[in-house]
């Protein structure tokens, strides 16, 4: 069995990630993310910036005095508070929910 790979249905597309070696795959483009994505209490976390920025072409901007972040791409916002319950913080990198970029 291998460990370090999971298959998700996101946008009726394929992802793929490495964990380990912290490579990501949707739609036909990858990005390579350090430290990768990685499964925390049964749900794949990926970090926020690196998949915004690099997966959708988006914007992220990081709000300091009010610890959130945001990322826009196209018509879509997403906003998220540092001490949401779903939000993992690693070194300093934000990791949420690959939920997040679902719709």
């Amino acid at each position: 069995m291998i460990k370090n790979l999971m298959l998700c249905l996101v946008f009726v597309t394929a992802l793929w990630v490495d964990q380990y070696g912290g490579t990501i795959w949707l739609g036909g483009r990858y990005i390579s993310a350090q430290p990768g994505p990685f499964v925390y209490e049964g749900v794949m976390m990926v970090p926020f910036r690196a998949v915004a920025e690099g997966l959708f072409d988006g914007e992220v901007i990081w709000n300091n005095h009010n610890r959130k972040a945001s990322a826009s791409f196209g018509e879509k916002n997403i906003h998220i508070s540092i001490d949401a319950p779903d939000v993992v913080v690693v070194d300093g990198r934000l990791y949420v929910p690959i939920k997040y970029f679902e719709d």
